[in-house]
């Protein structure tokens, strides 16, 4: 069964405490991170260096359909689209929960104290009505609203009841091979597109499966922060297979980091800072 649960519910908790239960974090399929994890992974969260990954949502929705062939729960975010692919093209159940509205401070506290950024807390803190409501309006789930003080280990029981009355078989193995096939062969011929304060740059990625490449990227996305270029989507982003009837000069990591160093060197002329 799929639990789709909020941010803060206690998702990574309940896989540790429940047998044969799985959280299955999106972020590693939803934006370019480094091969070797980061000592404080929480404090990463919804950082604004990292680039998105464009073979996003697929990758993940191919890992949640893995994921649940072998776990009796399978836990993942609310996010929206994934829910809805998983519903409307794979017949799968999903059981949500989210926290009442009263819960706001309490869950602020919650991320403060597990170490998310300010950047993650503003996300949720700020946005709580508008995300919450969107989540709401889910349909064809079981919704499972958390009260003050409640986490997903706490609702246990309701959950064993939800999954003791799901009548759904996980996906064949057969259809779960062939996403994971196309996500594989869907990894060649993107760009990442960036557009400094003189010129414009387009690094062609060889291949996004590449570990090696993605730490490469995951670095040019620190480096593009912290000049200022990422901060707009606009200005940096990686998109899929240019066409012939675009005129572009490709550059390679030497040209990239050539790129990078003309970028720093304008913005030291004009006083400007980041």
């Amino acid at each position: 069964m799929i639990i789709a649960g909020f941010a803060g519910t206690g998702k990574s908790t309940f896989a540790a405490r429940v047998e044969n239960a799985i959280d299955l974090t999106s972020m590693p399929f939803s934006r370019i991170l480094p091969t070797v994890k980061s000592g404080e992974p929480e404090a990463e969260k919804a950082a604004p260096w990292l680039l998105n990954d464009p073979l996003y949502p697929d990758n993940y929705v191919a890992a949640v359909l893995r994921a649940e062939r072998r776990y009796d729960y399978v836990i993942i975010p609310t996010s929206q689209w994934v829910i809805y692919r998983l519903q409307k093209e794979y017949g799968r159940k999903i059981v949500v929960c989210c926290p009442t509205d009263e819960c706001r401070e309490e869950y602020r506290r919650r991320f403060a104290d597990r170490g998310n950024s300010e950047e993650f807390i503003k996300v949720f803190i700020d946005g709580w009505e508008s995300i919450l409501s969107n989540v709401r309006e889910l349909d064809n789930v079981v919704h499972i609203p958390l009260g003050p003080g409640e986490h997903l280990t706490d609702i246990r029981e309701k959950l064993d009841r939800e999954r003791a009355s799901d009548a759904t078989q996980p996906v064949s193995e057969r259809l779960v091979e062939k996403l994971e096939g196309e996500v594989r062969e869907g990894g060649k011929g993107y760009v990442l597109y960036i557009s400094g304060w003189e010129d414009t740059c387009h690094y062609r990625i060889p291949d996004l499966h590449d570990p090696a490449e993605r730490d490469f990227l995951y670095r040019v996305g620190r480096e593009l922060w912290e000049l200022g270029l990422s901060r707009i989507v606009e200005e940096a982003f990686i998109f899929e297979r240019v066409g012939r009837e675009y005129e572009v000069n490709f550059v390679d990591r030497e040209g990239l980091a050539e790129f990078l160093d003309r970028e720093r060197a304008i913005q030291k002329a004009q006083g400007v800072k980041p």
